[in-house]
């Protein structure tokens, strides 16, 4: 089986989600309800930063790492940069929303700002990561590599969706999809 392809699945995930909260930008810049701000932001920063960029910096790059590709420089220290600049992105739109009073709507503004720098800097780093790591890795990790990081993201996806928080990270991107549907992508049950 194709080691990385739970990777794949979960930057799947993600783009759905993002999809869901370019939706629930738009209602706010038109004037709705910012009350799900948060809530999105808290599902980016528990599935990207504790269940899925885990999968990436300590599975696949430590096998990339084992098998002599250089993780200090070229794409996989862009990648590892980008990591970062999304965590700091995060804690922006943290920040952000918090400000947001009630009694002044375009106060918000900046929080759209950040959500939306974030999801820009999101799709993208998951496209090069799909274009130019995960075919770098299946061409040139050895088969034994392939099938050590295919075991180890295995165990760690079975061990993680056991945990209470898999099940409510997964609602809430299903609630996501109810409030916020967008037609550019499947449904979250397909």
């Amino acid at each position: 089986m194709d080691p990385l392809v739970i990777l794949r699945e979960e930057h799947e995930l993600v783009r759905r989600v993002l999809d869901n909260l370019d939706q629930c930008l738009l209602r706010v810049e038109r004037g709705g309800s910012r009350r799900d701000l948060s809530r999105f932001v808290r599902w980016l920063r528990v599935f990207v930063e504790s269940w899925h960029g885990p999968k990436e910096e300590e599975i696949l790059f430590q096998a990339m790492l084992q098998e002599g590709f250089d993780t200090s420089s070229g794409p996989i220290s862009v990648i590892r940069c980008e990591h970062s600049e999304m965590a700091t992105g995060l804690d922006m739109a943290v920040s952000a929303i918090a400000e947001a009073r009630d009694d002044d709507p375009s106060s918000v503004h900046p929080a759209l700002v950040a959500l939306r720098s974030l999801g820009y800097l999101m799709r993208y780093h998951m496209e090069m990561e799909e274009s130019v790591i995960f075919p770098m890795a299946d061409a040139e990790l050895s088969p034994e590599g392939k099938r050590q990081v295919w075991e180890r993201m295995y165990a760690e996806t079975r061990q993680s969706n056991q945990s209470p928080v898999a099940g409510a990270m997964q609602a809430l991107a299903q609630e996501f999809q109810v409030l916020y549907p967008s037609a550019s992508r499947r449904s979250y049950a397909a």
